[in-house]
């Protein structure tokens, strides 16, 4: 999804919603692409505190229509409950059926892929401040960064 893919109106009300994000919503808009298109694994946004990463992806996925799942990962007590509550809300945001518990991102990933196999548009799983984990480990970390390769689906 480039510039000439987002609604001339949409890039006009997230440019002047947003004044001089420009390039990082058309970075956006290439990462995240169209159902049609692939997008990488996983996209990590990073930067300083309070800068408005949150408010300008959820403002530029609301905006485009994306099939979503938004996690507050600073939410999560334990690392189980994180599991539980990625895979209950992406089960609920695709339709799927819930297959149970998930209490670790093996299981997470047979989980996801259940739930994604009858999906008919990309899904993005959106890990809001996850570095803000209380039980959270570079292991951790690494592991979910990878789920898009671990499921066996391109819809995640």
């Amino acid at each position: 999804m480039t510039d000439e893919m987002l609604p001339a109106e949409l890039l006009t009300a997230l440019n002047e919603q947003f004044p001089c994000r420009a390039p990082q919503i058309r970075r956006l808009a290439a990462l995240v692409g169209t159902d049609e298109t692939s997008s990488p694994p996983s996209i990590v946004l990073h930067g300083l505190e309070a800068t408005g990463k949150t408010t300008v992806l959820r403002t530029f996925l609301d905006g485009v229509g994306a099939s979503h799942t938004w996690i507050a990962c600073h939410e999560c007590v334990t690392v189980r409950q994180l599991m539980e509550r990625i895979s209950a809300g992406v089960t609920e945001n695709v339709g799927g059926v819930d297959a149970g518990r998930a209490g670790d991102v093996c299981a997470l990933g047979v989980k996801l892929s259940g739930a994604l196999s009858g999906a008919e548009r990309k899904h993005f799983l959106v890990l809001d401040r996850i570095d803000k984990t209380k039980e959270g480990s570079s292991i951790l970390l690494a592991a979910l960064g990878r789920l898009g390769e671990m499921v066996c689906s391109r819809r995640i």
